[in-house]
């Protein structure tokens, strides 16, 4: 096409030449035939002169109309092959364009923050349970920016003073997702995955009731609750940085007329809540795998999570209720108890325990909590303890304990919990703190929870914990509504 161009641009240049030199003769001729004119006789008359000299001119005018009609077509075929040219290199690259944008858009890798989505967005059928993974990307509301920022100062500040030794991890408790469609807990994995990021924190401790309410008729009405707890708590969930301990509203429905009446069994449980969590092999499970504990080796710490809301084994009747109702009250039972004193507390020396329920043992409702807490009082004293319960109906609560913590080598720092919905500090139930924190979602009239105002970095709340063993000082940074706490141990 471009020897085609270059030809036709030649031939063009050729015609302007010849066209020059024809124009050229012509001035020539007519020069000529006037001095022959003017050197003859004026004999001649007035009218040959006259009609000799129109005769040339259009004859002049002739030849030069037949050479601009042929040079116009000429640049007129040329000029068309040129606009087509430019427009099929227009189309070309407009194509090019087009495909390269459609396969990027296509191709490329999203932001976990399009995975996880919104509530709104998702609300309804969101099932999908992020992978396994370590990293937790985030984006942080920019309403929540302040805070996280000065809190992250804060934290990093309290690391600091103890160096290698300090332990921190992110606690929050009662997100009960969703807040009978007022969610406070929106943002709640985004915020907690923040700070464990920029402050390099391994685990986050969540002490039970992610779900909400226990009165749902259904059992499809319970599920479909489930399937936003992972939209809250992205990119947290299905992680092995999360430690989850059971609440009271975990897997269990029934009308408002007998809360708990239907209950899932220890092993529908486990493929809910922790079957995700054992991707992680460091975590020791138990017989059912509804509680456990983790190593932190670096620090020298070991998260025992416990399950507040089962003892004795499952069974129904005819109807499908449950027979031995384990999420109306609140009892740790035999194999239980036999687990944390000769398992979870065989520690190696130097280690540190951080205990995580979601009932506290200080409730009155809690059936055997005399034999729980006999059992860490003896640990952290260094001493023996026997007890028992016998008041369990049909014996499924019973329990014996007898232990001998004479040469523990480890010690216990304190134990957190949530289902109270407040903020309170217990150093007189155990020989160690006692610490309960409010709910992150669900309603706040329980004492003096501090109120939230959505849209705002007051709508959920959870703690940073920094431990510092050298002062023996815990810290309890509140992100979100609420205060900061310090502990002695």
């Amino acid at each position: 096409m471009e020897d085609n161009l270059n030809k036709n641009e030649k031939l063009i240049d050729n015609i302007e030449i010849n066209k020059g030199n024809v124009e050229h003769q012509n001035e020539l001729n007519t020069d000529k035939t006037s001095h022959s004119s003017h050197s003859h006789s004026h004999s001649n008359s007035h009218r040959s002169h006259h009609h000799g000299k129109h005769s040339s001119h259009h004859k002049k005018k002739n030849n030069s109309s037949k050479k601009n009609s042929l040079f116009d077509k000429i640049e007129k075929k040329v000029g068309q092959k040129r606009l087509k040219i430019i427009s099929y290199s227009a189309v070309l690259c407009s194509f090019v364009i087009i495909c390269s944008l459609y396969f990027f858009e296509k191709f490329s890798t999203p932001d976990i923050s399009d995975i996880k989505g919104s509530y709104e967005e998702n609300k309804s059928g969101y099932s999908e349970q992020l992978d396994n993974e370590s990293s937790l990307s985030v984006s942080i509301p920019s309403y929540w920016k302040d805070m996280i920022n000065e809190k992250t100062e804060v934290v990093k500040t309290l690391q600091t003073a103890d160096g290698k030794n300090c332990v921190s991890f992110v606690w929050a408790s009662d997100t009960h997702i969703p807040d009978n469609g007022s969610a406070r807990t929106n943002n709640i994995g985004i915020l907690m995955a923040a700070m464990m990021n920029k402050c390099d924190i391994p685990f986050a401790v969540l002490t039970g009731d992610v779900g909400t309410r226990a009165s749902y008729d259904t059992e499809t009405e319970l599920l479909r609750t489930q399937e936003s707890i992972p939209v809250h708590l992205a990119p947290l969930w299905g992680t092995d940085r999360l430690l989850l301990a059971l609440g009271n509203h975990e897997g269990c429905y029934g009308d408002s007329s007998s809360y708990y009446a239907k209950q899932f069994s220890p092993e529908r449980l486990w493929q809910l809540y922790f079957r995700n969590q054992a991707l992680d092999s460091r975590r020791i499970f138990s017989e059912d795998g509804l509680y456990y504990y983790i190593d932190n080796v670096a620090q020298k710490t070991r998260f025992i999570v416990l399950n507040s809301n089962f003892a004795g084994k499952y069974s129904v009747d005819g109807n499908g209720n449950a027979i031995n109702n384990r999420f109306a009250t609140s009892c740790y039972g035999q194999e239980q108890l036999n687990w944390l004193a000769n398992v979870a507390l065989d520690m190696p020396k130097g280690y540190g325990a951080i205990i995580a329920a979601h009932v506290p043992p200080n409730v009155t409702y809690t059936v055997d909590k005399s034999q729980l807490i006999g059992i860490i009082n003896a640990y952290c004293n260094r001493t023996t303890y026997s007890g028992s319960y016998t008041k369990g109906i049909n014996g499924w609560t019973n329990n014996s304990v007898n232990v001998d913590f004479t040469n523990a080598k480890g010690e216990i720092i304190a134990m957190f919990s949530g289902h109270v919905h407040q903020d309170t500090i217990d150093t007189t139930t155990l020989a160690c703190p006692l610490i309960t924190i409010i709910a992150a979602g669900a309603e706040v009239n329980f004492g003096e929870a501090p109120e939230r105002t959505f849209g705002t970095d007051t709508e959920t709340s959870f703690d940073v914990v920094t431990i510092n063993k050298k002062t023996r000082t815990i810290y309890c940074t509140r992100v979100g509504a609420g205060k900061d706490r310090a502990i002695k141990y």
